[in-house]
């Protein structure tokens, strides 16, 4: 681990994801200020965790929509926050996300989010996921 600027890791992958987005018709809006967010971590797991959940963000929107990062900052501590516009996912669905091999997609293996709770919790961050059908799903970081 390091101490690492997770603002700059968000740009850096959205930088990356960009040129899908803008094919599909997704836009992607980051609301995170200017200023540093240190934290000590290991960067590559988080960009991995990171790639994952905006992957899914991308895949759970059909054709036009939109995916919002932000970060909070709530009594001192920083949430990061992944929305998109998607169809959301039903209530059993939504129990069984982090379950090894369980995906709702057609040729998902279900390993991305059972692989971002791992990284996810050696870090010793909180995360919720907030999901209803028809409503914008949001990932929540706690750093």
């Amino acid at each position: 681990r390091q101490s690492a600027d997770v603002l700059q890791i968000i740009n850096r992958l959205v930088t990356i994801i960009q040129p899908e987005c803008a094919q599909r018709g997704i836009d992607i809006i980051v609301r995170a200020g200017d200023e540093s967010i240190l934290k000590s971590l290991d960067v590559n797991q988080i960009e991995q965790a990171l790639m994952n959940i905006l992957r899914n963000s991308i895949e759970a929107i059909d054709l036009t929509g939109t995916i919002t990062i932000s970060i909070e900052e709530e009594k001192g501590n920083h949430i990061l926050l992944i929305t998109d516009t998607g169809e959301g996912l039903s209530s059993e669905a939504k129990d069984q996300l982090f379950t090894p091999f369980f995906s709702t997609k057609p040729n998902g293996q279900g390993i991305g989010l059972t692989l971002v709770n791992e990284i996810l919790s050696r870090h010793n961050f909180k995360f919720k996921l907030t999901c209803q059908p028809e409503f914008p799903t949001r990932f929540s970081i706690f750093l």
